[in-house]
C-alpha cells in the first residue's frame, strides 16, 4: 500500500528516455496524489500505470533504490534534503490534499498520516536496487519515512523476464507484482508487460549478494548446429576473464600463465592441438621422444576443457598446471631438442613442495637462502678489505715531513673506471656547463681525440642476452634509461623530418611488427637483402646520366701519403699534414666528402613521380645461398622492369607477376573500375553495395531470390506484415520461425531449411551472428535432431574402376578422366570441371609425378573455403599414367576437360544403369569420400597426408569424409552379378586404361 513519504518514478516518453523521481505527498483519491518533484513543484497526478501520459510506472516503496535495468544518468532526482524540510513539504501536501477531498466530499486526512481510502491495485514493484545515485540520476538523497528496518527482501534467482539474478524485486512488507504465485518463502512473479515469469525467493538483506554470485569457473555453455556440446576455441578464449574465484585466486607460486598462452595460440590461428604439430616440426624434436606424447595428451586435454567442457581455465589450478607443464615441456627442449633439461620444472611449476627438497618448508628454506647470500656478502666486502691492507703494506708512503701519512702517494689506479669512462667523458661529468659552451673548434679537437674510447661491457651481460634485456628494463623503470619514439632519418649529410609514425613501445618489438606504415608517415626499416624497388619514367638520356654515377662516389681518399714527393718536395702542413706529422701519432678518417659530387636534382626525387612496386621486410638471418639466388631474382626482375613496354613470356609472368610490379594505384583504380562494368548484378536488398554484391556467385544469389521469394509469398498467405521485418529483427525471427516449420510440415528436406537460414542472412545481413533470430536456429536444431543427416558413404575402387571402363569403352574420355581425377586427387565435381590446361604441370628434370595446381591467383580465383594456389601432386600407385593421359586429351578451348556438369553426369548414371545399378545408387561427390578411404583402408598414405591432400582444415572434417571401415560393407551390398564385373575391371584398368589415352 502506497503511504505518504515514499517514491515513484514516473516516465513520460521523452526522448531519450528519462524518469522523474515523485515524492508522495498525501492522497486524494482512489490512485491520485499530492506529488513533490524534485524542482519543488506540488501538483495533484495519478500515480498507477492507469494513466495514460505515463509510459512507465515504477513504485519504489520505502526504499530510494534504482532498478537496476535503468542508468543512473537517466533518472532526475532530488538534492539532498534535511528531515525538517521533508515534514514541512508533507504538511503543505496534506493541507492541498484536504482542499481537493473537501470539494469531492470526502473526509479529509488527519494529522498523523491518510484516511482510509478504497482499495486500489496494487502498483508495479521495482525491479532491482542500484547504487545511490546523485542529483540528475536517483532519488537516494530524499529520506524515507516508512519501512525503517526491513530485514528481508524478494531476490530474483534467475535471468528471467527483464530481471537479473541477485536483483531486489521488493521488500517486506509491499507486495509483490500483480499476477504473482506465492508459495510459502518462493514464488513467481511476471515480468514487465506480462513477459515470462521469474523465480523470486524471499531471503535476509545480508544473504542479497550471495544469491547474485556467479560461478567464474565456467563458461556459459553453447551448442552447435547438430546440438551437440561445443565451442569454438577462438569464441572460447575471447570469453574467458582472468578474476579470482570466490575463495582465493589460484594456490601456486607465479603468475597465471593460460590465458596468455591460449590467446597466444588463439593469435596464431592453432589450437593446442594444431600447435603440438607446430611446435614438433619448429622444435626438431627426435622421433619417438616421450615428451611429444605428454605433450600430446596435455594438449588434447587442455583443449577438450576449453572446446567441449567449456570452462574458464583462467580461474581452474588444475588447468593452469597443465598449461605449466606445457610449457616446461617446451624450455626443456628449447636449448637442446635431443636432451631435455628440466632442471627449472619445480619453478615453472610453482607448487610448494619440490622433489629436491622433500620434508623441507620452502619459506625455511627461502629464509636460509638469503641468509646464506648475507655471509657470503659479508666474506665478499671482508676479503677486499683485506686485499686493499696487503696492497698498502706492499707500496707504503713516504708521507709528509711533519709526521706519518695514512694516505699513500702511490695510490693504485682503478682501471675499471678508466674502462667505463674516459678522461674527457669525466671532465665533461665534472663541469658539464663549461663543455656546452665550447665552440665549433673547440668540438672539432675533442672529436679527433689521440685514444679510441673502448666501452666497458660487463661479461655476465654480454654472454646472457636474457640478463642484458633484464637490465635494460631495469634501468628504464627508474628512469636512467629512455627510448625515443620520435626517429630522424640521417640522409647523404642532411637530416629531414617527415611526419612520425604513433607512438609504440620500441622496446617490444612485436608492436612494431603490427604496424604499418601509410603514405607520408616515417619509418626506418633495416633489411639486409634490400628487398625494395621504386620506379619512375624518365628520359634515356637522363637514366643514363643518373645511373652511371655510383653513390660510393660521394667519398674519395683523404689526405693521401705521396712518399716520391715527400722526398723531393719540402713538406707543406697546410696541403699534406703527414710531411710534418708522423701518421702514428693521431688517427686519421682515410675517407673525406667529394663536393664535386653530382646530386640528383629536386625535381627528379617528387614524390609524385616514383610509384612503388614491392617491398619486403626481411625478419630472419638467412643462408648465403638464399641470398644468392634472390639477387639473381631481383636482377631478373629489374631487367624486365627496365622496359615495359617490351613484349614478355606469358609463361615467365606466372613466377614473376610483371604487370602487377608495375601496376600503379590510378591504373589499378581503372582496372577496378571496368571490373565493376563488367560484372554488374541486380541488387538483392536496398543499398546493397558491389562487394557484397559479390560475395555470392551469380547463381546461389538466383536461389537466395527465389527462396525469400517463398518466404515472403508464405508471410502474405498468413496476413503477417513485412514492413517491419528489417527493423525488428525480433519479429523476422519468429516469421522465419514459423516459415521453417511450415517447410518442415511440408515435407521439405532439412537441406532446404539450412539454404533458407542462409538467404535469410544473405538478404538481412544483421542476422549473421549466432545470437541473432535465435528461435529460428532453435527450430533447425530440433529438425536435425528428428531427421539425422547421413554422411555418403564411400565407393569401392572396383566399381569406379568398371564405371570409368564403361566410359573409355563407349570413348567418353574426357568424363572417364573426370572420375579419375575426383577419385585420386580428392577433388569437388567443379574444381575437376574449373580446370585449365595451364594447371596441369608437368614434372621437373628426375621426378615422374605430373600435378595439378588449383584457383591461381592471378584468375582471382578462390576455393570453397577462400584458398588460392593449392596444389595436389598426382603420385598414386594406382593410376601412375593419369598425368601423361591428362596431357593427351585434347580440347578445343582453354579447359583440361572439354566437358559440362550435365554431361558428367549423363555418363555417370549411363555407367550405372550399364552396371545393373539405379541412376541414384551413387553421386559424384562421393568420390571426393571414396579416395581418402581408398586410401586409408590400404594404407598407402598416412592420415596427415590424406588431410593435406584433401585440403581439410580440421581433424573432425577428416572423420566425417574419410570411412575406410565401411568399403567392405559397400562392395558387400553389391549384387553378386557387379562385385564379378568391377573385380575384372579393377585388374583390367591397369593395362588397358592407358591404351585408350594412346600411352
Amino acid at each position: 500500500m502506497m503511504e505518504p513519504g515514499q517514491l515513484c518514478l514516473v516516465n513520460y516518453g521523452e526522448v531519450p528516455p528519462l524518469y522523474h523521481v515523485r515524492l508522495l505527498l498525501a492522497p486524494t483519491s482512489v490512485d491520485c496524489w499530492m506529488v513533490l518533484t524534485p524542482d519543488m513543484d506540488s501538483y495533484e497526478e495519478q500515480m498507477s500505470p492507469r494513466n495514460t501520459d505515463l509510459t512507465d510506472f515504477i513504485y519504489l516503496g520505502s526504499h530510494a533504490h534504482i532498478p537496476r535495468h535503468i542508468p543512473a544518468n537517466q533518472v532526475y532526482g532530488f538534492a539532498p534534503m534535511d528531515p525538517g524540510s521533508l515534514a514541512r513539504h508533507l504538511a503543505d501536501g496534506r493541507v492541498a490534499a484536504n482542499i481537493i477531498r473537501a470539494g469531492l466530499g470526502m473526509a479529509p486526512l488527519a494529522a498523523g498520516g491518510p484516511a482510509p481510502l478504497p482499495a486500489a491495485p496494487a502498483p508495479p514493484a521495482p525491479i532491482a536496487p542500484a547504487a545511490p545515485p546523485g542529483a540528475l540520476g536517483g532519488a537516494g538523497a530524499v529520506p524515507v519515512v516508512a519501512g525503517a528496518g526491513i530485514a528481508d527482501v524478494w531476490v530474483a534467482m534467475e535471468d528471467s523476464a527483464g530481471r537479473k539474478k541477485g536483483e531486489i524485486i521488493c521488500e517486506d512488507p509491499n507486495p509483490l507484482p500483480v499476477g504473482h504465485v506465492l508459495m510459502g518463502n518462493k514464488a513467481l512473479v511476471p515480468g514487465p508487460g506480462g513477459a515470462d515469469a521469474c523465480f523470486v525467493k524471499k531471503v535476509s538483506r545480508a544473504e542479497v549478494a550471495r544469491y547474485a554470485l556467479d560461478d567464474l569457473r565456467i563458461l556459459p555453455v553453447v551448442f552447435d548446429g547438430q546440438g551437440v556440446r561445443r565451442r569454438e576455441f577462438s569464441d572460447a578464449v575471447a570469453s574467458m576473464k582472468d578474476g579470482v574465484p570466490q575463495g582465493g585466486g589460484l594456490q601456486l607460486d607465479g603468475p597465471t600463465s593460460s590465458l596468455n598462452l591460449v590467446k597466444s595460440m588463439r593469435d596464431q590461428n592453432l589450437t593446442p592441438t594444431t600447435f603440438h604439430e607446430y611446435w614438433l616440426r619448429s622444435a626438431e624434436i627426435p622421433k619417438g621422444d616421450r615428451s611429444t606424447y605428454e605433450h600430446e595428451c596435455l594438449g588434447r586435454i587442455l583443449e577438450s576443457l576449453i572446446t567441449v567442457d567449456q570452462l574458464n581455465i583462467c580461474a581452474l589450478q588444475g588447468a593452469e598446471l597443465i598449461c605449466r607443464r606445457l610449457q616446461v615441456i617446451r624450455e626443456a627442449h628449447r636449448i637442446s631438442p635431443s636432451s631435455p633439461d628440466y632442471s627449472s620444472a619445480d619453478h615453472f611449476m610453482g607448487w610448494k613442495w619440490r622433489r629436491s627438497a622433500q620434508g623441507v618448508d620452502m619459506q625455511l628454506a627461502s629464509h636460509v637462502a638469503q641468509a646464506l647470500k648475507d655471509e657470503a656478502a659479508i666474506a665478499k666486502e671482508a676479503r677486499k678489505a683485506r686485499e686493499e691492507q696487503s696492497m698498502r703494506r706492499k707500496n707504503p708512503g713516504k708521507g709528509a715531513q711533519g709526521g706519518g701519512s695514512s694516505v699513500s702517494s702511490k695510490r693504485r689506479s682503478i682501471k675499471v673506471q678508466k674502462k667505463v669512462m674516459d678522461d674527457r667523458g669525466r671532465e665533461l661529468v665534472k663541469d658539464p656547463l663549461a663543455f656546452m659552451l665550447r665552440d665549433s673548434e673547440e668540438w672539432g679537437e675533442m672529436v679527433e681525440h689521440d685514444e679510441t674510447f673502448q666501452p666497458y661491457m660487463d661479461p655476465r651481460l654480454q654472454a646472457d642476452s636474457a640478463l642484458y634485456a633484464v637490465f635494460i628494463k631495469d634501468l628504464v623503470d627508474k628512469g636512467m634509461l629512455d627510448f625515443t619514439l620520435r626517429l630522424n632519418v640521417v640522409t647523404t649529410g642532411s637530416a629531414f623530418r617527415k611526419k612520425s609514425l604513433p607512438g609504440y613501445d620500441i622496446m617490444a618489438s612485436e608492436s612494431m611488427k603490427r604496424q604499418r606504415c601509410l603514405d607520408g608517415w616515417l619509418r626506418v626499416l633495416a633489411s639486409m637483402a634490400r628487398c625494395g624497388r621504386v620506379l619512375t619514367r624518365l628520359p634515356v638520356r637522363e637514366d643514363a646520366r643518373h645511373g652511371r654515377v655510383r653513390e660510393t662516389w660521394r667519398y674519395v681518399s683523404g689526405n693521401p701519403v705521396r712518399p716520391r714527393e715527400v722526398l723531393v718536395e719540402t713538406g707543406d702542413p697546410f696541403s699534406d699534414p703527414s710531411t710534418v706529422k708522423p701518421l702514428a701519432v693521431k688517427r686519421s678518417d682515410p675517407y673525406e666528402l667529394n663536393f664535386d659530387f653530382p646530386d640528383i636534382e629536386e625535381d627528379v626525387m617528387q614524390k609524385d613521380q616514383w610509384a612503388e612496386c614491392f617491398a619486403i621486410h626481411m625478419q630472419h638471418a638467412e643462408h648465403i645461398t638464399l641470398l644468392e639466388g634472390r639477387g639473381v631474382v631481383q636482377l631478373v626482375q629489374g631487367l624486365l622492369m627496365a622496359d615495359p613496354d617490351a613484349p614478355h613470356n606469358k609463361r615467365m609472368t606466372r613466377d614473376m607477376p610483371k604487370k602487377s610490379l608495375n601496376m600503379t594505384r590510378e591504373e589499378k583504380k581503372t582496372m577496378r573500375q571496368q571490373l565493376k562494368q563488367q560484372c554488374q548484378r541486380p541488387k538483392r536488398f536496398q543499398n546493397q553495395t558491389f562487394l557484397e554484391t559479390m560475395a555470392v556467385s551469380q547463381p546461389v544469389a538466383e536461389d537466395y531470390h527465389r527462396r525469400m521469394q517463398s518466404f515472403f509469398q508464405f508471410l502474405r498467405m498468413k496476413k503477417m506484415p513485412q514492413v517491419s521485418l528489417r527493423k525488428n529483427t525480433q519479429k523476422l525471427d519468429e516469421a522465419c520461425n514459423c516459415f521453417m516449420n511450415y517447410m518442415f510440415d511440408q515435407g521439405f528436406e532439412l537441406a532446404e531449411g539450412t539454404k533458407f537460414l542462409a538467404a535469410v542472412c544473405d538478404t538481412f545481413p544483421g542476422c549473421g551472428p549466432k545470437h541473432i533470430l535465435a528461435r529460428t536456429r532453435r527450430s533447425l536444431q530440433g529438425w536435425l535432431k528428428l531427421e539425422p543427416q547421413r554422411t555418403r558413404p564411400p565407393l569401392p575402387w572396383a566399381l569406379v574402376a568398371a564405371m570409368t571402363m564403361h566410359m573409355m569403352k563407349r570413348h567418353q574420355l574426357h568424363a572417364a578422366a573426370a572420375i579419375l581425377l575426383s577419385f585420386t586427387a580428392y577433388l569437388r565435381p567443379g574444381e575437376v570441371l574449373d580446370l585449365r590446361k595451364t594447371d596441369l604441370v608437368a614434372p621437373m628434370a628426375r621426378q615422374e609425378h605430373w600435378s595439378l595446381l588449383l584457383h591461381p591467383a592471378e584468375r582471382q580465383e578462390r576455393s570453397k573455403v577462400g584458398l588460392a594456389d593449392e596444389s595436389i601432386l598426382l603420385d598414386s600407385p594406382l593410376l601412375p599414367w593419369l598425368g601423361p593421359a591428362l596431357n593427351r586429351l585434347q580440347t578445343p578451348n582453354n579447359f583440361l576437360l572439354s566437358l559440362t556438369y550435365y554431361d558428367l553426369v549423363q555418363a555417370w548414371q549411363g555407367a550405372l544403369k550399364a552396371l545393373g545399378l539405379a541412376k541414384d545408387h551413387a553421386v559424384l561427390y562421393q568420390l571426393r569420400h571414396s579416395g581418402p578411404s581408398h586410401d586409408r583402408f590400404f594404407k598407402l598414405r598416412p592420415l596427415t597426408e590424406v588431410k593435406q591432400r584433401g585440403r581439410w582444415a580440421a581433424d573432425s572434417t577428416v572423420r566425417r569424409y574419410e570411412a575406410h571401415a565401411r568399403l567392405n560393407q559397400e562392395f558387400n551390398d553389391l549384387p553378386k552379378h557387379v562385385q564379378n564385373k568391377a573385380q575384372l575391371a579393377e585388374q583390367e584398368i591397369v593395362k588397358a586404361g592407358p591404351k585408350f589415352f594412346g600411352l
